[in-house]
């Protein structure tokens, strides 16, 4: 795009047209053919239109996918978490268990030593 300070406005009071566009292109190194052919997307808006309708299209497309993307970490991650609380639960289950089993034969040794000791001691 041209920036109006490029142009030289001083020059010309008047409307710009496409050949001022076109004039300002060569000016600045542009080949004629490719300054002919942007000078008059430029001058009828077809250029602007056209560039933010792709970028409009693109955008949105990318926003979409990343959206999918993330929607589908956040299941993989919350599917993670609940076979974690499922293991940590089973874990746990498992570790109550060996515990009160411990506790058991514990009790039951003690209980079986207690009247023995009991009996040695008064002999």
């Amino acid at each position: 795009m041209i920036q109006p300070q490029s142009l030289n406005t001083e020059n010309f009071n008047e409307h710009i047209t496409q050949e001022v566009i076109y004039k300002e292109f060569v000016k600045l190194g542009m080949q004629e053919v490719i300054a002919n052919d942007l000078s008059r997307r430029y001058y009828h808006n077809e250029l602007t239109y056209k560039d933010l309708e792709y970028l409009g299209n693109k955008f949105d497309l990318k926003l979409e996918k990343l959206e999918d993307n993330l929607k589908n970490e956040m299941e993989i991650n919350k599917k993670e978490m609940e076979i974690n609380m499922m293991e940590i639960k089973s874990t746990l289950r498992l570790h109550n268990w060996m515990f009160g089993t411990i506790i058991t034969l514990n009790l039951g040794l003690i209980l079986t030593l207690i009247p023995i000791l009991y009996t040695i001691l008064k002999k």
